[in-house]
C-alpha cells in the first residue's frame, strides 16, 4: 500500500509531458496485454484441436492399416482351417508310419504348400499346427525355432480363451523370451490362434497361430509419423500392451486402461514434467485401443513464434511512436508552459501580462481568463492607487486648513 502511494505521489508531481507519455504507454502496453493473451488463448485452443483432429486422423488411417493386415491374416487362418489337406493332416492316423522321420516326410510333403504362402505373404514370420497327438508342424521366415507342443499351450489363458471363441481368430502377443510358445524366438510377435474344427463333426482337431512379427506392425505406423517426436501405443481390450514406439506413453504417470470405454477423443496430460498431447481411437477389429502422444511444446512452438513476432512488432511501434507523441505532448503542454511564464512575470511585478492563444479549447478558455483576471488586478491596482493619492491630498488639504489660522493667530498676537 505505502509502495503505492509513493508511486502516486510521483506520478502527479512529475510533468504533465510525461504525465501523458507515461499513461499513454499504460494504455498501449495494457490493451497490447490483453488481446495478445487472449489471441494466445484462442489460437492455443485452435491449434490443439486441429492437431487432435489431424491426430484422430492418422490413428484412424493406421488402424485402417492394421485393420486390412488383420483381416488377410484372419482370411488366411480361416482357409488353412478348412483346407482338406490341413484337415487330412490334422486326423490322420500315423500308426501305419514305422518311424518318426518318415511320418514328418509325409506331413511335410502333404503341408508343402504353407511355403508358398508364407512366401506370398511376406509379413507373416511363422505359421504353427498342433493336433491333439501332439504332432506339430511349423514354418517360419525370420529364423525361430522349436516351437512347443499342444500340451504346453493347452496351461495357457491364451488357449483357454481361444476354446471359448469357438472357433473364431483370437489376437495376443508372444514375446521373444515367452518360451511357451516358441523356445527359439527372434523376435516379438504379433499373433492370431483359433481352435480347428472337423468341419464334417465339429470337434476340435487342432490348433492354429499364424505370427506377424511386431515390426511389420510398427511399420505402419511409423510411416505415418515423425517417430523422434511423437510416440504411439497400441493396447488390447484389457489393456495388455500390443506395440509401441517411443517410452513416452510407458511412464507411469499415464494409464491407458483409464481410456478402454471410451472411442475418440484427447487430452493433455503432464507426462514426466512435460505437457503431452494423447489423442486415442478405437481399432475397428479385434477391439485394440490406438494413442498417440506428441509434447505440447512442439505443437505450440509456431503460435509461440507468432506471439514474439507480435511482441517484436509492438515494441517497434512503441519505440517509433515515441518521438511521435513527445511532439504530441509538447504541442498540448506549450501553451500551459507560456501560462506559467506569463505568471512567473506576473509575480515579479509585471502588470502588463497578456497571452494570446490561438485556440479556444480548454487551455484558450484558461488564457483568456489569465488575461482578464491580469486586467482587472492592473485595473484595481491602479484604482487603489489613485485613491491613496487622492486621499493624501485630502490630508495634506485638511492640514493646511488647520495651520493657517493657527499661523495667523500667533503673528497677530
Amino acid at each position: 500500500m505505502k509502495a503505492f502511494l509513493k508511486l502516486k505521489y510521483f506520478y502527479f508531481n512529475i510533468s504533465l509531458k510525461y504525465k501523458i507519455l507515461i499513461l499513454f504507454y499504460c494504455i498501449v502496453l495494457s490493451i497490447s496485454l490483453i488481446l495478445g493473451c487472449n489471441s494466445y488463448i484462442v489460437t492455443k485452443k485452435q491449434v490443439i484441436s486441429n492437431i487432435s483432429t489431424a491426430n484422430i486422423g492418422k490413428l484412424r488411417q493406421i488402424s485402417n492399416s492394421i485393420k486390412f493386415l488383420q483381416k488377410d491374416v484372419e482370411d488366411i487362418s480361416t482357409y488353412l482351417c478348412i483346407d482338406p489337406v490341413v484337415q487330412s493332416i490334422l486326423k490322420g492316423d500315423y500308426t501305419t508310419f514305422t518311424t518318426l522321420r518318415e511320418q514328418q516326410l509325409y506331413i511335410d510333403n502333404s503341408m508343402s504348400f504353407i511355403l508358398n504362402l508364407i512366401a506370398s505373404k511376406s509379413y507373416i514370420s511363422m505359421i504353427s499346427f498342433y493336433n491333439n497327438n501332439n504332432i506339430v508342424y511349423y514354418r517360419t521366415s525370420d529364423g525361430s525355432s522349436e516351437v512347443s507342443n499342444l500340451n504346453t499351450i493347452r496351461n495357457t489363458e491364451i488357449y483357454k480363451t481361444a476354446s471359448n471363441t469357438k472357433g473364431r481368430p483370437l489376437w495376443f502377443t508372444i514375446k521373444k523370451d515367452d518360451p511357451r510358445f516358441i523356445q527359439n524366438n527372434n523376435y516379438n510377435k504379433i499373433a492370431a490362434c483359433r481352435i480347428i474344427k472337423d468341419f464334417n463333426t465339429l470337434d476340435t482337431i487342432g490348433f492354429l497361430i499364424i505370427s506377424v512379427n511386431e515390426s511389420e506392425i510398427q511399420n505402419i505406423y511409423k510411416n505415418n509419423m515423425d517417430t523422434e517426436k511423437e510416440s504411439i501405443l497400441i493396447i488390447d481390450n484389457i489393456g495388455e500392451l500390443i506395440s509401441h514406439s517411443g517410452e513416452t506413453l510407458l511412464s507411469n504417470q499415464f494409464n491407458p486402461k483409464d481410456y478402454l470405454e471410451k472411442r475418440d477423443g484427447f487430452t493433455i496430460k503432464k507426462i514426466e514434467g512435460t505437457d503431452f498431447l494423447i489423442t486415442y481411437t478405437d481399432a475397428q477389429t479385434s477391439n485394440w485401443k490406438l494413442f498417440h502422444a506428441v509434447s505440447m511444446k512442439s505443437i505450440l512452438n509456431e503460435v509461440i513464434s507468432h506471439v514474439y513476432f507480435s511482441i517484436l512488432i509492438v515494441v517497434g511501434c512503441v519505440l517509433l511512436s515515441f518521438p511521435l507523441i513527445m511532439l504530441i505532448s509538447n504541442f498540448l503542454t506549450s501553451p500551459i508552459y507560456r501560462l506559467l511564464e506569463s505568471m512567473k512575470r506576473f509575480e515579479e511585478g509585471n502588470f502588463n501580462e497578456k497571452i494570446d492563444f490561438k485556440y479556444q479549447d480548454e487551455i484558450g478558455k484558461l488564457g483568456k481568463g489569465y488575461n482578464s483576471m491580469v486586467a482587472n488586478i492592473k485595473d484595481l491596482i491602479n484604482k487603489v492607487y489613485v485613491l491613496q493619492i487622492k486621499e493624501r491630498e485630502a490630508e495634506l488639504k485638511a492640514l493646511q486648513s488647520q495651520i493657517n489660522p493657527h499661523f495667523l493667530y500667533n503673528t497677530m498676537e
